[in-house]
């Protein structure tokens, strides 16, 4: 099985106006993904070869598995020695290990003799053409867009920690100060670290809570910000937090402990 073609004279260049994207994509499957990290893997330093399986469905190409093929390879080459196209095959695939990935002289003649051919390098990174045939009749490589197809993962069981703390924060607010204890802090519910430097001393509820539940231009823990419901009220606490502020640089104290 092959798309190669006879009359070479069909073949048009990449500065023909008339190339644009194929519009087509490829659907790499799991398993084909895997056999990639494997092999690039194994031959970080080599380029390999593989047949594409699969099939077309409507505007994306399904690639269901790759075949290796007998070949000898190089650093910078790669040759199939037997060159037996498998059922199902829709194109070819090798790597260009450490370089950037982009089809070659050679690269384009050999895609030539098939429908998709596709380049990966260590870094993951896709360059993939098309061979179409172009309004004019002649024939031409066209860019395509490579994807990797999802896997159904149940999780349900992940519970987002920024969700939790949120919920927990929610719970907290309902219940009063001093009902709570000291090594708690008040805004997210974790247990306060017993260094210093990492907590902030909030001057409206008296309570040390972490820093990263403290507004510092305030002088206020989260907790207490939400609790003043308008700007007023926000200028009275500026107000005595100054006078507080006060009192603590004449005691020798700072917001941080």
């Amino acid at each position: 099985m092959s798309w190669e073609i006879n009359n070479k004279d069909r073949v048009v260049s990449d500065s023909c106006p008339e190339i644009k994207n194929s519009g087509k994509t490829v659907v790499l499957s799991h398993v084909v993904f895997g056999k990639i990290i494997t092999l690039l893997n194994k031959y970080p330093d080599l380029e390999w070869g593989a047949y594409l399986i699969g099939e077309e469905k409507g505007d994306k190409y399904i690639v269901e598995d790759i075949i290796l093929m007998k070949q000898e390879v190089t650093g910078t080459t790669v040759e199939f020695v037997e060159e037996d196209f498998p059922e199902k095959c829709i194109g070819w695939l090798h790597s260009h290990n450490t370089m950037n990935v982009f089809l070659s002289g050679t690269d384009e003649a050999t895609a030539m003799q098939y429908k998709i051919t596709l380049v990966v390098n260590n870094k993951l990174e896709f360059e993939c053409k098309i061979k179409q045939e172009l309004p004019c009749g002649r024939i031409a490589l066209c860019s395509a867009d490579v994807k990797v197809a999802g896997v159904e993962v149940d999780t349900s069981k992940i519970i987002e920690k920024h969700e939790y703390k949120y919920e927990m924060g929610r719970i907290l607010r309902d219940i009063p100060l001093t009902e709570l204890p000291d090594e708690i802090c008040p805004v997210c519910g974790y247990k306060l670290s017993k260094r210093k430097s990492k907590l902030a001393w909030c001057n409206r509820c008296q309570r040390y809570v972490h820093k990263r539940c403290f507004d510092e231009e305030l002088g206020l823990c989260n907790r207490c910000v939400e609790e003043i419901s308008s700007e007023s009220d926000i200028e009275t606490e500026k107000e005595l937090i100054k006078e507080r502020w006060k009192e603590y640089i004449g005691a020798g104290y700072d917001y941080y402990y």
